[in-house]
C-alpha cells in the first residue's frame, strides 16, 4: 500500500515537472479534435514513465495504462486537453504562442496534474493492486 505521506512527498519532488508540463501545454494550445502535438507530447511522456500507450482514441485521445502487481480491477483517471478559440492577453513567458487560441479553461492544468499522477504512480506499480488508466480526452 502506498501511504498518503509518500504520495505527498513524491508530488513535492516533481512539482517543478508538473509546472513545466502545464506551461508547455499552455504555450501551444490546440482546439477540439486538433490536439495533435498535445497528444504526441502526452504519449511520449506516458511512454517515458513506462506505461502502455494507446493513441488516436476518438481522433486525438490518448490512454496510458499502468499495470499493477496483481488484481483484475481497473480505475480510470481523466483529463480533458482541448483549448479554446480565445486570444490570450496575459503577458508571461509561457503565454500562448498560437494566435487566437488559449487554455483559458484550465485543461492545461488538468493535463499536467494527470501526467504528474502517472509519473508518481508508475514508480510504485509493484504496490498497486490492479490497473490504472490515464485518459486524455479530446474535444471536451
Amino acid at each position: 500500500m502506498i501511504s498518503k505521506d509518500l504520495l505527498i512527498e513524491e508530488a513535492n519532488k516533481i512539482k517543478k515537472d508538473i509546472i513545466k508540463y502545464r506551461r508547455i501545454f499552455h504555450q501551444y494550445p490546440e482546439t477540439g479534435f486538433k490536439e495533435f502535438k498535445t497528444a504526441e507530447k502526452i504519449a511520449q511522456l506516458l511512454s517515458n514513465f513506462g506505461l502502455k500507450v494507446h493513441s488516436n482514441i476518438g481522433g486525438t485521445g490518448v490512454i496510458g495504462i499502468l499495470e499493477g502487481a496483481e488484481g483484475n480491477k481497473t480505475i480510470a483517471l481523466r483529463a480533458d486537453m482541448d483549448a479554446l478559440d480565445i486570444t490570450e492577453k496575459n503577458d508571461t513567458q509561457y503565454s500562448s504562442k498560437i494566435e487566437g487560441k488559449m487554455h483559458a479553461c484550465g485543461h492545461d492544468g488538468h493535463i499536467a496534474m494527470l501526467l504528474g499522477c502517472a509519473q508518481i504512480l508508475s514508480k510504485y506499480s509493484d504496490k498497486i493492486m490492479g490497473n490504472v488508466k490515464f485518459i486524455f480526452q479530446p474535444a471536451e
